[in-house]
């Protein structure tokens, strides 16, 4: 079973397929092709048009990887060599049902040109129960500690409990136990709580989730079971930061859906969403969920299949028939039939807003000078420390149509922390041009340039704008030096777009930056009678009718007719991350799914905040607009 390393294929457009690939392929196509979601759910078509498309952008010159169709194939043909260790079966070997080869050719199949390494470093799971994810997930352990030709591979397994992490382990220890060809091939050894390789000083070992005493590991693999049952992120946490010394490593993360929208599961499964979507770019992140879609009948078994990819196979027709009998007849049994046999989150917020109809909007190349001539306002959510701040610049042409253009600005330590993270912000660095992550000295952040003619003594002479914004300002988000956002370059920027467009209002949420700001912008630029800069305490009552304003654009048949935005990302992720409270009364506030989220939603409520003189706001009497004067 000795494998041999491989290099780039050499393959051509007219050499057959190998059995797997092919297999991969043709259920990608079949997925794309459903395209009334009768046989598989709408992430899961996703996910194929991700393969498909990666496919065919690793054969430019200019992609980061290539597609080597023998990895793909080694991965499955060594775990079809591993045998059967649960239940009857009618071979003694596993065979891979297509959803299965269809994940490791994914996974294995993409390498990065520049070192012929795995191209995901990230793979997440999500299926119902009985889909033999431990199975699977066992042949994986064993493969990537024998045959991905790394020194020392510590291969771990956690999990809630130690009985948890055995359901992965076990099946890997007895398939170590019943294959003698392996043993001999790799030098390997089942031990009562690891599996060890002779031939490159290899391990694989169970733990639990008492994160505080599993600091010291270098894992080459980290495998997360049951992801949704983590009651915090410790472990997650502290297997993510022990790869430090790993070229390669590779976060294996499989699930069943749960009840906690709140917990590292599901915020996992909301960036993997994201990706899909494109509102992420993360090429190092692979993500598959199979599920049910929304409007599909739980009771209608014909869009079982759709979670459990291996009915028939390893998921029992018979057995789910059953389930659903009893989640009919019994309130406490349709939850856990819901959630482990369709694969359904409870208790999960759904998007407000149409990611897929906000992109119809986009206007490529919209500019500054766009805005010239038509009536404008600005909206801002100034950050209250080391958060985002957001300002969008709001247009309306005179047929109705409202246009929009944001700036963001973040401080470069929240930077540096946060592309660290697994979440939509590991992209902040990418979004501020610095590579796809902080900047490495801080010499590289020495502060914005003004946007005005600088006077004697070195200082903004404000009524001498800059006709165009520098380069440096135009990236999708900007970064400003320190621990906090420089209030000064944002001040800076709205005086800019108040002297070169046709600003009549700038509306700001209530934090207490905001009153300063709004106050020396009134006494530069307004009058007692009729302040530039107010300010719109986030209430249902102040947000609902340009929060509904909004939304009925967004929906809109054509959105492109009454709304148009540049396609910032910062702003499109951002879209993506906001859900919303309807109350009985009508009124709405559009929020985040949980105060904890670090899914942030600044651009979302600066449009909503300029969008408010646009239309009719009636605030209510316990939070009023107020009006910041001299």
């Amino acid at each position: 079973m000795a494998r041999k390393a491989a290099t780039r294929s050499s393959a051509t457009a007219a050499d057959p397929l190998s059995p797997f690939v092919q297999t991969a392929i043709e259920y990608a196509k079949a997925a794309v092709a459903d395209r009334k979601r009768r046989d598989f759910c709408e992430l899961v078509r996703l996910t194929a048009k991700r393969f498909l498309s990666d496919l065919k952008r690793a054969k430019r010159k200019d992609c980061p990887f290539y597609f080597s169709e023998w990895h793909a194939d080694d991965v499955c043909d060594f775990i079809e060599k591993m045998p059967h260790v649960q239940g009857s079966w009618d071979s003694a070997t596993l065979t891979l049902e297509p959803a299965q080869v269809f994940i490791l050719v994914n996974v294995f199949g993409f390498r990065r040109k520049v070192d012929d390494r795995r191209r995901f470093t990230r793979a997440y799971i999500e299926v119902a129960r009985k889909n033999a994810k431990s199975t699977l997930t066992a042949g994986v352990a064993l493969y990537c500690l024998t045959c991905e030709n790394e020194l020392g591979p510590e291969i771990i397994i956690g999990a809630t409990t130690g009985a948890q992490a055995d359901k992965v382990f076990k099946p890997a220890k007895l398939m170590v136990e019943r294959t003698g060809a392996l043993r001999e091939a790799f030098n390997l050894k089942a031990w009562a709580r690891s599996i060890t390789c002779g031939d490159n000083g290899g391990t694989v070992q169970p733990i639990n989730s008492k994160s505080s005493t599993q600091d010291g590991w270098n894992p080459f693999v980290g495998i997360l079971d049951e992801l949704h049952a983590h009651k915090d992120r410790g472990l997650f946490d502290v297997i993510r930061s022990a790869f430090g010394a790993r070229k390669q490593p590779l976060m294996w993360m499989i699930t069943t859906a749960g009840y906690d929208v709140r917990g590292v599961c599901y915020e996992q499964r909301t960036l993997v969403e994201k990706i899909l979507r494109g509102t992420v770019q993360a090429d190092h992140y692979f993500g598959i969920v199979f599920t049910i879609d929304q409007g599909d009948d739980p009771f209608d078994e014909r869009v079982w299949g759709k979670a459990n990819p291996l009915l028939g196979a390893a998921v029992d027709m018979d057995e789910m028939r059953g389930y659903a009998v009893e989640a009919k007849n019994s309130p406490a049994s349709l939850g856990e039939f819901l959630t482990k046999r369709l694969n359904v989150w409870l208790n999960a917020a759904s998007a407000w807003l149409s990611v897929d109809q906000w992109k119809k909007a986009t206007i490529e190349g919209l500019d500054w000078s766009d805005f010239h001539g038509l009536e404008c306002t600005i909206g801002a959510d100034l950050a209250d420390k080391d958060d985002i701040t957001a300002v969008v610049l709001v247009g309306q042409h005179e047929d109705g149509k409202i246009i929009f253009k944001p700036v963001f600005f973040i401080p470069s330590e929240a930077l540096r922390r946060e592309t660290q993270s697994d979440t939509g912000q590991s992209t902040y660095g990418e979004w501020s041009g610095h590579n796809g992550g902080p900047p490495l000295d801080d010499d590289e952040l020495v502060g914005l340039p003004s946007l005005f003619e600088l006077d004697d003594d070195g200082k903004p002479d404000w009524d001498k704008p800059l006709s165009e914004l520098p380069p440096v300002w135009r990236t999708p988000i900007l970064t400003t030096p320190g621990d906090f956002v420089d209030h000064n370059m944002v001040e800076m920027f709205i005086r800019w777009a108040v002297k070169t467009q046709s600003v009549r209002k700038i509306v700001f949420d209530q934090f207490a930056a905001a009153q300063a700001m709004a106050s020396r912008l009134n006494e530069d630029l307004g009058t007692p009678d009729d302040p530039l800069a107010t300010i719109l305490h986030k209430s249902a009552a102040n947000v609902t009718n340009p929060a509904k304003e909004l939304e009925a654009r967004v929906r809109a048949k054509d959105p492109s007719k009454h709304i148009g935005h540049d396609g910032n990302p910062v702003l499109t992720w951002m879209v993506s991350n906001a859900v919303v409270t309807r109350h009985v009364n009508g009124t709405i506030i559009p929020k985040k799914e949980s105060p904890e989220s670090p899914n942030k939603i600044d651009g979302v409520d600066g449009m909503i905040n300029g969008m408010a003189p646009l239309v009719a706001v009636e605030p209510d009497a316990s939070s009023v607009v107020e009006y910041t004067g001299m």
